[in-house]
């Protein structure tokens, strides 16, 4: 992965880029309220000053940070973190809530049915096949693809565009597909990959992204790819009775605790992307 690529946020002053997950965007400027508007044309001057009271009473009230898209990267910058899938999983997660009230939608069955977590029970039966699938279909679920031969692909993909990123996929997904079968897990479940494309996206970010690669960091980023795996089954669990998928949730929170955490440990160093 280009260290370009790779870099989180990068802030600095009024009017400079932010770039997010290597996505450059324009930094407005501070919105300042003139104290009156004299210095306006007299036909606008009241129009105009009516305007700006009522935009900074809204910037004070917290109006703006509401609906402005890039309010997330700001107050996200401001703790010094970036906003990884973020708006992708609250943006689907609504859309899906409010597709229950609108009768020209149907479901195609890949949501989960809706209903109350049942007991969990051993299912079905772990064989080598099941993990060089679930491996494999682990790293095509990032996008929605449930076919090994794809996460063939994919894993083909990042690393020839880094290898350190496309060996810590490898090793999330089957770090993730091992604490589910130590766990008991269904069988199935591990076959299709569910519990290795959060802790893929986890090794991916703590492994060849945020920290320099030494002992201290592969330790705090195994540690944070068996925390994903069973936070993904949490968020499962929890979001059942809606019906809802986990989607890259558990991916989210789990990276964004252990970066809000890392300044404790100094054997910690920041990597190339920089967040």
């Amino acid at each position: 992965m280009p260290d370009q690529g790779r870099q989180a946020i990068l802030r600095s002053g009024a009017g400079a880029q932010v770039t997010v997950l290597g996505i450059a965007h324009q930094k407005s400027p501070p919105f300042q309220v003139p104290g009156d508007a004299r210095d306006d044309p007299p036909e606008q001057g009241f129009e105009l000053s009516r305007c700006r009271r009522r935009h900074a009473a809204e910037s004070r009230s917290g109006g703006r940070q509401l609906i402005d898209p890039v309010a997330l990267l700001q107050f996200l910058g401001n703790w010094k973190i970036p906003a990884l899938t973020a708006p992708f999983v609250v943006t689907t997660l609504l859309f899906v809530l409010a597709c229950a009230r609108f009768g020209n939608l149907h479901s195609t069955g890949a949501l989960p049915t809706a209903g109350l977590p049942k007991a969990a029970a051993v299912e079905g039966i772990v064989t080598a096949s099941t993990i060089g699938e679930g491996l494999l279909t682990g790293l095509a679920q990032v996008f929605f693809q449930g076919n090994a031969i794809t996460g063939v692909f994919f894993a083909a993909g990042l690393l020839m565009s880094s290898r350190a990123a496309g060996v810590a996929a490898l090793l999330g997904s089957f770090a993730g597909l091992l604490v589910a079968w130590g766990l008991g897990a269904a069988e199935p479940a591990i076959r299709a990959g569910a519990f290795g494309f959060n802790p893929a996206l986890t090794a991916i970010a703590l492994g060849s992204g945020f920290f320099v690669l030494n002992i201290g960091s592969a330790a705090y980023g195994i540690l944070a790819v068996i925390a994903t795996a069973v936070v993904f089954a949490a968020l499962s669990a929890a979001l059942e009775p809606l019906g809802m998928p986990a989607l890259t949730a558990p991916f989210v929170l789990v990276v964004w605790l252990f970066l809000l955490a890392s300044p404790l440990f100094r054997r910690l160093q920041a990597g190339t992307g920089t967040w």
